[in-house]
């Protein structure tokens, strides 16, 4: 009689080379989630104030929020990604702008131009030549507006002194 390995006892050594069985789910998944682009030309467009347009027309916050939500990272660019099908999406800069932030402990609670919030650790801002980017979670990255660069840039200093 062959046994079947279970999943959940697997040993240290199997875990650190292949990663956690979580990992090789979602990268199952991510590779089903990569269906056919529904058209080879950009539909939608993020510009550097944050604001979504759809077919050179500006989006309504309610549907650029709820499209953030599928937004993905692919080949170097971005995309809408449904089980169904991919759109193209020109970005600007960042999909995501940041307009306002508040301090938590070693953390900052970031506000987006869509009003949606991120909590993130101090060490996922990165101050580059062309400004401030963020990682975000869900693979996203973000800039900060630049009001919103001179208040964190004022943060920096104040906490140097």
């Amino acid at each position: 009689m062959t046994q079947i390995p279970d999943p959940n006892t697997q040993s240290a050594n199997a875990m650190s080379q292949e990663g956690p069985p979580e990992a090789a789910a979602f990268a199952a998944m991510e590779n089903m989630l990569k269906p056919a682009f529904c058209s080879e030309q950009p539909l939608f467009a993020i510009d550097e104030a944050g604001r979504w347009h759809y077919q050179g027309q500006p989006l309504p916050d309610k549907f650029a929020r709820l499209f953030m939500g599928i937004l993905r990272p692919d080949s170097g660019g971005w995309a809408l990604v449904t089980p169904a099908e991919r759109v193209k999406v020109t970005v600007a800069r960042t999909p995501v702008v940041i307009v306002d932030f508040e301090t938590a402990a070693d953390q900052l609670i970031l506000t987006c131009v869509l009003g949606s919030q991120y909590r993130v650790d101090k060490a996922d801002i990165s101050l580059m030549e062309e400004g401030v980017l963020i990682s975000l979670p869900n693979l996203k990255t973000g800039s900060m507006s630049r009001a919103c660069f001179y208040r964190y840039a004022e943060l920096l200093l104040c906490d140097k002194d």
